[in-house]
């Protein structure tokens, strides 16, 4: 009888293992031009061989008394082998809506919920990391 170790023998690959990825912040602000803007901070981490592309983001986004807005950001960031990096996303947020959150934001909300879908993509194949974090944009950096 014949035994083959299957990591030893080339042409079998491991599938593609789950990055790491962890909510620093969110940040809400209004630039130069008067548009509303949202930066998520992700600390990831790529356990893989290969690099992986970062290539969406679905997310969804509340604050206390209002109702989620919800988004997808394509074209992230490229994460390469066996390392770690600090990513952040940039949520496009519409002038109207961003009008209100900034209004409820003044008013004193504060509290958030931010929750969704990272998907990664690698030459193995794709995996999805959900994060779902609540916070307190006062103790944000």
């Amino acid at each position: 009888m014949v035994t083959l170790a299957l990591f030893g023998c080339p042409g079998v690959e491991r599938p593609i293992e789950r990055p790491i990825a962890r909510l620093v912040n969110v940040d809400i602000a209004r630039s130069a031009s008067g548009k509303v803007t949202a930066a998520v901070r992700f600390e990831l981490s790529n356990p893989n061989d290969g690099t992986l592309s970062l290539s969406a983001v679905d997310w969804q986004l509340a604050f206390e008394g209002t109702t989620p807005i919800r988004g997808r950001t394509r074209d992230v960031a490229a994460l390469p082998a066996r390392t770690s990096k600090t990513v952040e996303v940039s949520l496009d947020i519409h002038e109207a809506v961003g009008e209100v959150l900034l209004s409820r934001i003044d008013s004193g909300a504060s509290f958030y919920r931010i929750s969704g879908v990272l998907h990664f993509l690698g030459r193995k194949g794709d995996v999805a990391v959900q994060f779902d974090q609540t916070g307190d944009l006062a103790d944000s950096d």
